[in-house]
């Protein structure tokens, strides 16, 4: 199945100054939000198109997104989104987990009034899109939650720390298959409150306790979902 790009009207718009990376950008946004899904066929011709650009700009962000690992270019067969493993995404999110405790750990000192309202903002808006287990609005709730979880490395003030960590979008695509499937949404609002409160209230363990906490039984409940190791999905 190939797989085309929905809302390209008006792409003329496209600064063309940045061209590659916006078409990377876009590209990128809908494999990690499962837009474009595992295993489907990408037709750059038919993207070159769509987007109203040349072949170069789709053919080098295509050759980031696969030193991302996101899709896989096949001589003679063509490109394909990437389809991963039960084990190959737990990896994965150990490799989120061990980041965000780090940032934690790094940043939590160099919090400023500001980040803490972004916080605050953040867990509430959350807070606002889930009724018990269940989700009002998905798509805002994953995407709020991406922005609270960056913001935790952030504050490290580790530029190339970021760098690595936006581009292994494989742990996000992880996260939105986890929160398509878990049935914790409730309790993810608890364990995001228990952090934000650990940050305001200075307490920095706390914090890094917390943390570590959600991140645990977000894993478990990832994993109890993805089923047999060699599943792929």
């Amino acid at each position: 199945m190939s797989v085309l790009p929905n809302e390209l009207q008006g792409v003329d718009q496209i600064d063309h100054v940045h061209i590659t990376d916006q078409v990377y950008a876009r590209l990128r946004e809908k494999i990690v939000s499962r837009e474009f899904e595992s295993g489907a066929r990408l037709d750059l011709d038919l993207l070159a198109d769509q987007f109203e650009v040349s072949r170069t700009p789709i053919r080098d962000a295509a050759a980031r997104l696969a030193a991302e690992g996101l899709i896989e270019i096949i001589p003679r067969r063509g490109t394909y989104v990437r389809a991963l493993t039960t084990h190959q995404v737990l990896q994965m999110y150990d490799v989120f987990i061990m980041m965000q405790l780090w940032g934690v750990e790094q940043g939590f000192d160099n919090v400023t009034d500001k980040e803490l309202k972004s916080m605050r903002e953040l867990v509430h808006g959350m807070s606002t899109l889930v009724e018990g287990d269940n989700y009002r609005d998905f798509d805002r709730f994953t995407t709020l939650n991406a922005q609270f979880h960056r913001l935790i490395m952030e504050t490290t003030r580790n530029i190339h720390l970021l760098e690595l960590y936006d581009r292994v979008g494989l742990i996000r695509i992880a996260l939105v298959w986890y929160h398509q499937r878990s049935k914790r949404a409730g309790d993810v609002n608890q364990e995001h409150d228990a952090i934000l409160g650990a940050y305001e209230r200075g307490e920095k363990q706390a914090a890094v306790d917390s943390l570590r906490t959600h991140l645990a039984n977000t894993k478990a409940a990832l994993e109890c979902s993805l089923g047999p190791p060699d599943r792929r999905w």
